[in-house]
């Protein structure tokens, strides 16, 4: 999965836990299974247990970038399952900015001119550099 692409899936996971309040793992697999955007990592090929397995590591990725608050709970089955309290205060204000294409299109853009590829953490640090 390439940058852009990555991003995209982990605004949809970050945009989904927020819209539904979803409290773990099992919980937003189930929202994210008919919703179209999803449909089109499918066609990546992101299905079945690697779609599983992404959206968890999508999940434990938000958390360490500080946007959701969750805890992990091993399971069998899954390997790992998060328990999501919510997003943090900077999770917000990420999710205002992506969600304001005028800003958005900032970020992306002041990260272009410097170079930098466009990732989650590349986006929140210039995000926070910008209008925070």
């Amino acid at each position: 999965m390439n940058n852009e692409d990555y991003l995209k899936f982990y605004n949809l996971i970050l945009t989904t836990i927020n819209q539904y309040n979803i409290r773990d793992c099992f919980q937003l697999i189930k929202i994210l299974r008919p919703k179209p955007e999803l449909q089109y990592f499918v066609k990546l090929g992101y299905n079945g247990e690697l779609m599983t397995q992404t959206i968890v590591r999508i999940v434990r990725n938000l958390a360490i970038d500080e946007l959701i608050v969750a805890k992990s709970q091993p399971m069998a089955f899954l390997g790992t399952n998060y328990i999501i309290q919510g997003l943090t205060t900077k999770g917000h204000n990420y999710l205002a900015v992506i969600n304001e294409p005028k800003a958005w299109r900032k970020v992306k853009q002041a990260l272009h001119d410097e170079g930098i590829p466009l990732t989650p953490q590349s986006a929140s640090r210039f995000m926070t550099k910008l209008f925070f």
